[in-house]
């Protein structure tokens, strides 16, 4: 098998996402894309991984629906 596809966690949920990429590379899987709904994975030998997520306002979104709080902790 070389690549394997997984639902990932929602944009907003980034502790549960950045501990979802972490727990697949110890596993072995890289990860290669995230998409809308899914991310790719490849075959990779396991490894401790410390992956980060930054949360970002695309351009012309006209905003995204983050509270006040969530706003604060990302900046």
């Amino acid at each position: 098998m070389r690549d394997r596809y997984a639902f990932h966690p929602l944009e907003s949920a980034v502790d549960e996402t950045e501990r979802f990429y972490a727990e697949m590379a110890a596993k072995g899987w890289q990860l290669v894309k995230r998409g809308a709904f899914l991310s790719r994975f490849k075959r990779a030998d396991p490894e401790e991984t410390l992956y980060r997520v930054a949360v970002v306002m695309p351009d012309g979104s006209g905003g995204l629906p983050f509270s006040a709080e969530q706003m604060d902790m990302y900046k």
